[in-house]
């Protein structure tokens, strides 16, 4: 019963020291997003589809302003430029030269701009700890890794999403689990504060060309 009784002590006291580690490692992030209004970083995305025989690759530039504002270059197996300014979504086809018109509102329901937008940039801390259980782990390089386990599945189009975070409170590796045959991975670095980018940089301004 002593035993049993020291187990249950100490495992409290683990699981206690696990979530004010979360805590602050949630509270970095957040201190380090609400610094500044924008942020630019390169990538680049390695994408395994079940039905294909080689993954997709795509690399790029990912600038953002708050709190919904995107601007993605894509190069690689598909040649994009995607905008977002709140109201419209924009998806620039640079090898067909059309451009894809799409309401904002939709962002959540359509299954192709959910996967080229990294999930985290859209959310505040309180949404995802609203949406999400959120697990604390380290990675095989000694970084803090955390898990995000959707609530709600419906709401989402991926079971699980990891990143790591280093001692700045910035991202340089997410992986995103659509189910156990379909995944992404995404390294991010060259972090930027970027406040002064105008909000008309992130809407599309050429003739569109629609996509049928």
């Amino acid at each position: 019963m002593i035993c049993l009784g020291m187990m249950c002590f100490f495992n409290t006291v683990t699981f206690a020291i696990q979530d004010n580690k979360l805590d602050d490692i949630l509270a970095k992030i957040e201190k380090n997003y609400d610094a500044t209004d924008g942020l630019f970083c390169r990538y680049e995305q390695t994408e395994t589809i079940s039905q294909l025989t080689e993954d997709i690759y795509l690399e790029g530039k990912l600038y953002f302003r708050k709190p919904h504002f995107i601007m993605m270059e894509m190069h690689g197996d598909e040649n994009l430029n995607l905008y977002v300014n709140g109201e419209k979504i924009w998806i620039e086809d640079l090898v067909l030269d059309e451009v894809e018109e799409i309401d904002f509102q939709q962002l959540g329901k359509n299954n192709r701009i959910s996967k080229l937008i990294p999930p985290f940039f859209l959310n505040t801390i309180e949404e995802i700890k609203k949406h999400f259980e959120i697990t604390l782990t380290q990675s095989e390089g000694g970084k803090n890794r955390l898990e995000l386990i959707p609530k709600s599945e419906s709401e989402m189009n991926f079971i699980s999403l990891q990143f790591d975070i280093d001692r700045y409170g910035r991202i340089p590796w997410m992986k995103v689990i659509y189910d156990e045959k379909n995944f992404k991975e995404i390294k991010f670095w060259d972090w930027e504060k970027a406040p002064k980018i105008s909000k008309y940089f992130f809407q599309y301004r050429g003739d569109i060309k629609r996509r049928e």
